[in-house]
């Protein structure tokens, strides 16, 4: 039923995270997997260069798994650039893995994932950050 599933990745941290849920859908049939990381801005050609790096091996692990796999870097906010990427690739499910924050942070770092709540044309799996609390 779902076959492009995409992915955003915030950052290398997540890695564990999307290779065990990747291998958890593909158990269920054959996947396209896309990685999404989108950033406000043009961010420095060193910078860009090791994101694009990070993306490029976590992909290649997942197609070392026989998952179709590559990834997009998009320059608009988070929530514009997820979108742009879920319309681009006509995506089936979009697979969320937020993480906690607190405090001031959460402040300064409004939730994605409630913003995609409302806006997502396709439908998203929520896989909440476990956390020594849960």
């Amino acid at each position: 039923m779902f076959r492009r599933i995409l992915f955003p990745v915030e950052s290398a941290a997540q890695e564990p995270q999307v290779i065990a849920l990747v291998r958890l859908l593909a158990a269920y049939g054959p996947l396209d997997v896309t990685l999404v990381r989108a950033h406000s801005r043009m961010p420095e050609s060193n910078a860009l260069h090791a994101t694009s790096a990070e993306l490029d091996q976590l992909a290649a692990r997942l197609r070392s798994d026989t998952v179709d796999a590559h990834y997009l870097l998009e320059f608009d906010s988070a929530e514009g650039g997820i979108l742009d990427a879920a319309k681009y690739t006509q995506t089936d499910l979009m697979v969320l893995t937020p993480h906690v924050r607190h405090g001031l942070d959460s402040l300064t770092h409004p939730s994605i994932t409630a913003k995609l709540v409302t806006n997502a044309a396709a439908p998203l799996l929520i896989w909440a950050e476990r956390t020594a609390e849960t």
